[in-house]
């Protein structure tokens, strides 16, 4: 099952107006999305998506079927929101909280980064900073709009271009338009470089999810990526601009390379508690930035993946530790297999070991294994 059909059904076929916590790409899964945490257009309002989940069902190592949840199973339930997928058994079912629904906005704008277009470097550099410091007030945890949700992404095949894709949620096109008013200012002062795409509104979150495009399914692509905190957003548009170059600089085989930011936090992911078992990290997170290699020849994957890694040290690593916290990534966008990373502590943090604990309580004989999944070092 796929969101695109969990939107479609509550959407349309249900006869509810209603709406979920689900992924940004109808073609994501629903199933291992869930598993790792789950982040998408809806986290803002209503959390991530672990924090949506009453009850699994499960298939374990000796084929017995479980009910996982609050008061059956307690702690395989905990294990399963939020330890990844493959590991502690099959799981055929679970029930999700569903919301209700109102009207959302859809609003892009874009600016192009190639540097050839603007008189100096400070030209560029004064648009993408303003980008940065426009993202970190709407994500400000006190001041800012949780109405707002979205993506900054830049895509070196897109011809360097700085795109934000953003949600406006419940009020009018007139309020909408107001919220994002300050982006708009910005885009006007930069006519030559920057443009506003589209505005849109829509009844519902459902009208509008029927509207994404979805990625082809299976599209080869190597992955790194980290929880950011507040006070790192501002810098993180620039981590998205200059890395991006600095990949494609050092790419081959043909490889293409793209990062994006998506937005989270608000109070309901700040109220995440130990009831799941993510990254503490999350709590606390305002993006999560991810930067994917892509469409590499015959033989270009393993340095595709390399040069992603080695940039994500270099460059992820400080952002995700802004904030005082040690560093943190989305399990379920990263590629560390192969690559002497600390993949459990990036993952789970101080939850590793409680998650091992399960593991071996659920399945002391190691049925279930996955690279870099819990109890995959025993």
């Amino acid at each position: 099952c796929r969101w695109g059909d969990v939107y479609g059904w509550l959407g349309n076929s249900s006869g509810h107006r209603r709406c979920c916590v689900g992924g940004g790409d109808p073609s994501v899964g629903v199933t291992g999305w869930t598993l790792g945490g789950g982040h998408g257009p809806m986290t803002r309002a209503f959390g991530i998506g672990v924090q949506q989940v009453l009850s699994f069902e499960v298939v374990d190592a000796a084929g017995a079927v479980k009910t996982a949840s609050a008061t059956s199973e307690p702690e395989l339930f905990w294990a399963l929101r939020g330890g990844g997928g493959g590991t502690f058994g099959i799981v055929t079912s679970f029930t999700l909280r569903s919301h209700p629904d109102t009207a959302v906005h859809y609003a892009a704008a874009t600016a192009n980064m190639s540097l050839g277009l603007y008189a100096d470097f400070a030209a560029r550099r004064a648009l993408r900073d303003g980008v940065g410091d426009w993202l970190a007030a709407i994500l400000d945890p006190t001041s800012g709009d949780a109405s707002i949700s979205g993506t900054v992404e830049l895509d070196h095949g897109a011809r360097h271009q700085l795109v934000l894709k953003l949600l406006v949620r419940g009020g009018d096109a007139a309020s909408a338009s107001r919220r994002v008013a300050g982006l708009a200012k910005l885009v006007a002062r930069n006519p030559a470089v920057a443009r506003l795409d589209e505005f849109a509104s829509y009844d519902s979150f459902g009208q509008y999810a029927a509207t994404i495009p979805s990625k082809p399914p299976g599209a080869p692509e190597t992955s790194a990526s980290a929880l950011l905190a507040p006070g790192a957003v501002a810098a993180s548009v620039a981590a998205i601009v200059e890395g991006v170059e600095q990949l494609f600089a050092a790419a081959s085989h043909g490889t293409e390379f793209q990062c994006t930011a998506d937005m989270v936090g608000g109070a309901a992911l700040a109220a995440l508690d130990d009831a799941a078992s993510v990254h503490d990290a999350w709590r606390a997170t305002a993006l999560v930035m991810a930067c994917s290699a892509y469409g590499w020849a015959e033989g270009g994957r393993d340095a595709a993946a390399a040069a992603l890694n080695a940039w994500s040290a270099r460059a992820l690593a400080p952002l995700s530790r802004v904030g005082a916290r040690n560093q943190s990534a989305y399990v379920n966008e990263a590629q560390t297999d192969g690559f002497d990373v600390p993949w459990s502590e990036l993952f789970w943090g101080s939850r590793y070991g409680r998650l091992l604990d399960v593991k071996r309580s659920i399945d002391p004989g190691g049925f279930w294994r996955c690279p870099n999944c819990v109890g995959s070092e025993l």
